[in-house]
């Protein structure tokens, strides 16, 4: 059984194109971004979170064929958004890395990431667009939202599916079998493997839940299926924390808003040689 489609394949090459730029912060020639400072760790926040947060802008304004009073004030909302979630992850201060030289470059490793998931701030994204739609923009919202998230179960599927066959040679009774039951259990939805993983190694299994499959091979099978090795990716991984569209931008549709500058605190009025404070300029 080989169901991995052209869609599905362009999916992955895009995840994999975005990967370098995950795990390495370097400038030819010069020595690497301070992350010790909040500020530098800000705007690597923002320009990490930003593609994600666009592309779901975009999504809505695409299927829900914003008006442009809407995308106005959604942009602002959404814009907020990021400023404050990047604020957030900021805080967030890594332990110290020692620059090394790979290539002929200075390259810094980033930081764990401290658990902050992308996913996590698609569903706040949710959040904030869903109000301000109509009812028949959320309507479209919503099954537009479903569409893409049973594609993704069902592309991972697919992939483990493929896998599986190539190793077990499955019949078509049983991958159709094993299909449904990898789709009908939740192991996908609370611990869904990247895409990405897929390409990167052919052999690829993530830890499947065993009663899915087992059922439905023959001996000989089980022999072979129990030898396999499933991997688990980790909880670090780059596509979940926002790796995935650094790479690629190709969202032209919307725009999102500059980070907004920290304000300077207004400066103490200082006390003149009598003791008194000095009055406001008129």
């Amino acid at each position: 059984m080989r169901r991995l489609t052209f869609v599905t394949f362009l999916a992955l090459v895009i995840a994999s194109a975005s990967k370098a730029q995950q795990f390495d912060v370097f400038i030819q020639g010069q020595a690497p971004a301070d992350m010790a400072d909040e500020d530098v760790r800000f705007h690597m926040w923002r320009s990490k979170m930003e593609p994600v947060v666009r592309a779901e802008f975009s999504l809505a304004n695409r299927v829900c064929d914003l008006k442009a009073d809407q995308r106005k004030k959604m942009a602002a909302a959404l814009g907020s958004l990021l400023d404050s979630e990047s604020e957030k992850a900021a805080q967030i201060k890594p332990p110290k890395n020692v620059p090394n030289v790979r290539g002929g470059r200075v390259v810094m490793a980033q930081a764990q990431q401290g658990g902050i998931k992308r996913d996590a701030l698609i569903v706040q994204v949710q959040h904030v667009i869903e109000p301000m739609l109509d009812d028949k923009q959320q309507l479209s919202y919503q099954q537009e939202l479903l569409s893409r998230s049973n594609f993704r179960r069902e592309t991972i599927v697919d992939n483990i599916v493929s896998t599986l066959d190539k190793r077990l040679v499955l019949s078509s009774e049983q991958a159709v079998a094993v299909r449904e039951a990898l789709l009908s259990d939740d192991w996908v939805d609370k611990s869904p493997p990247p895409l990405h993983a897929f390409l990167q190694s052919a052999q690829y299994i993530p830890q499947i839940p065993d009663k899915c499959v087992m059922p439905h091979l023959s001996k000989s099978q089980l022999t072979i299926y129990k030898g396999i090795q499933k991997v688990s990716w980790g909880q670090n991984d780059w596509e979940d924390n926002f790796g995935f569209g650094q790479a690629l931008k190709p969202i032209d549709d919307v725009e999102l808003p500059p980070a907004v500058e920290q304000i300077p605190a207004k400066e103490e009025k200082q006390p003149d040689e009598t003791g008194e404070e000095e009055p406001d300029s008129p």
